[in-house]
């Protein structure tokens, strides 16, 4: 699969996410995060809820807002830093204290420099579309492909429905996700739901 398909998909969710309009999408992801909340409180019961690190994302413009639940979700949250080669890292830090930082062209949310690094149980992972089997076609950076290529980490996709597709263009490095949380659904792609 070529970059310029990847991209032609990029470019297609981009436009559906737009014309879905803010209100839309506000309320998509309050459905959203509702069915994440359901879903945690049934799949870390496993693990000790208070000792399960989960690493999140702050939403760019257009994709789903989980951060409404935030206090119903494992107490140790923990977001990304990009390192000035291009590595992601995880550092606990609640939402409150995250600072605007410029990571080479993008800029982000991030925990300040001197939090504690981490490497999360629980990813919560954004994208910019997804199949049913897990596929991931993010925004082009492999930031996420990068971590999770040797890590044992519990990988949840969270996206409107309308960016499930029914087939991507991917490539072997691509992770794939275990379960995607949509407005509508859980998909699970590795395990029982």
């Amino acid at each position: 699969m070529s970059l310029s398909q990847k991209q032609l998909v990029r470019d297609e969710i981009k436009k559906v996410l737009f014309e879905m309009g803010e209100q839309i999408r506000r309320d998509k992801s309050e459905r959203l995060a509702a069915i994440l909340v359901k879903f945690m409180k049934g799949k870390i019961k496993a693990l000790s809820w208070d000792s399960v690190v989960l690493g999140c994302y702050f939403p760019f413009d257009g994709e789903p807002d989980w951060t409404g639940v935030r206090s119903e979700m494992p107490p140790k949250l923990s977001f990304s830093r990009i390192a000035d080669q291009g590595e992601m890292s995880f550092h606990l830090c609640g939402i409150e204290n995250l600072c605007n930082e410029k990571f080479g062209k993008i800029s982000l949310k991030a925990p300040p420099v001197e939090s504690v690094l981490v490497v999360p149980d629980v990813l919560l992972i954004p994208g910019m579309a997804f199949t049913s089997k897990g596929d991931r076609l993010g925004r082009g950076g492999g930031y996420y492909d990068r971590y999770c290529e040797s890590k044992n980490i519990l990988k949840i996709a969270l996206c409107f429905e309308e960016q499930i597709r029914s087939g991507l263009p991917t490539l072997d490095h691509d992770i794939k996700m275990d379960a995607i949380i949509t407005d509508e659904r859980i998909i699970s792609c590795s395990f029982e739901t």
